[in-house]
């Protein structure tokens, strides 16, 4: 199926451009002949190539990290999603930081999975 996470991957098939699953290709990752995502267009058999995984997972890290950073100085600025504790700090409360995840974060890291590229199986 083809969600929000494939639209921000952008996992294409090299052969006729098809959208791919997301879910499927990372489930296809490194896999030899025969294991790997089938494109429902073409007939390819596709996978993520492996090369771009050491990078993507530093460009992950410092995305998210930093994402949440910037979503966390967002939800300050909404008093429904912060709660200030006996000490006087401001925290997110469980609505700040689903909120959080999913308008920042997740989008974020899904956008970053663009530089894996996809590859047909010979």
């Amino acid at each position: 199926m083809i969600g929000p996470n494939s639209v921000f991957a952008d996992f294409r098939c090299p052969f006729c451009h098809a959208l791919q699953s997301a879910r499927r290709m990372w489930r296809a990752m490194g896999s030899t002949r025969g294991a790997g995502h089938i494109c429902p267009r073409c007939g390819h058999e596709l996978r993520l190539c492996d090369a771009g995984l050491p990078r993507y997972r530093l460009l992950c890290a410092v995305v998210a990290l930093s994402s949440g950073l910037f979503g966390m100085w967002g939800a300050s600025l909404f008093p429904g999603l912060t709660f200030i504790n006996p000490a006087g700090v401001e925290k997110l409360n469980v609505a700040g930081f689903v909120a959080l995840m999913v308008l920042v974060v997740l989008p974020a890291v899904g956008a970053c999975q663009r530089i894996l590229k996809v590859e047909i199986v010979e």
